[in-house]
């Protein structure tokens, strides 16, 4: 499946979206005989692609397993938002058996992750790809972006974050703000519906001439 040229994973890379009725597309209920076939193809396409976009659809138990995010080496997209459950756990356990590498693009949000996220933490450190990371409408509150903020600092090529709607006070975001310049990719970030205050405001605005790359 191609992706327009002017998205963020568009150009000539191939991507597959693993969903419920990319096999339909593949062949027609009456040819169910050729599923097996079909299937083989599947996952040769899959392995051979350079970038994979894994998606789950909201509310359901992600079928994802770490087994199957271990197949691919680079180019990983997962979304896996409002209340993909097990989406965290798969990834974090993936990542504690040696991958991680391949993930480029986290989409998390609406997941309730706030008690997970200092495991998140631990497999972000190795994610050394990760370019885009959406953790909104997460509930992390001031302590989850304590928690967060180290992990992002040692991201090398992290150029997105989306952290609306995370009930982030003054406190954290004082926080993040003295890590901005730190974090040398940044181009965009999201903090739109957080309660920053006018302390929060004014430690970003102090935070971004030091940003070079943000938009």
């Amino acid at each position: 499946e191609r992706i327009p040229a002017d998205g963020p994973w568009g150009g000539s890379a191939g991507i597959i979206d693993v969903d419920s009725d990319l096999l339909v597309r593949l062949w027609p209920a009456e040819r169910v005989l050729m599923g097996m076939r079909a299937c083989r193809v599947l996952r040769q396409v899959l392995i051979g692609t350079k970038r994979v976009l894994l998606r789950s659809r909201p509310g359901e138990c992600g079928q994802a397993t770490e087994e199957c995010l271990m197949r691919f080496r680079r180019g990983v997209c997962i979304i896996a938002h409002s209340y993909s459950a097990n989406i965290l756990k798969t990834v974090v356990g993936a990542v504690g058996k040696g991958w991680g590498n391949g993930l480029e693009h986290l989409d998390l949000r609406s997941n309730n992750i706030a008690e997970g996220i200092e495991e998140l933490v631990k497999a972000l450190a190795v994610c050394t790809r990760l370019q885009v990371l959406n953790l909104e409408h997460n509930c992390l509150g001031d302590d989850g972006i304590y928690s967060l903020v180290p992990a992002l600092m040692h991201s090398p090529v992290l150029s997105t974050i989306f952290l609306s709607d995370n009930n982030v006070g003054k406190g954290g975001m004082t926080r993040l703000a003295a890590a901005l310049p730190q974090i040398c990719s940044l181009s965009v970030l999201e903090l739109g519906g957080n309660c920053i205050e006018d302390e929060g405001c004014r430690s970003l605005a102090a935070a971004l001439p030091g940003c070079s790359c943000l938009m």
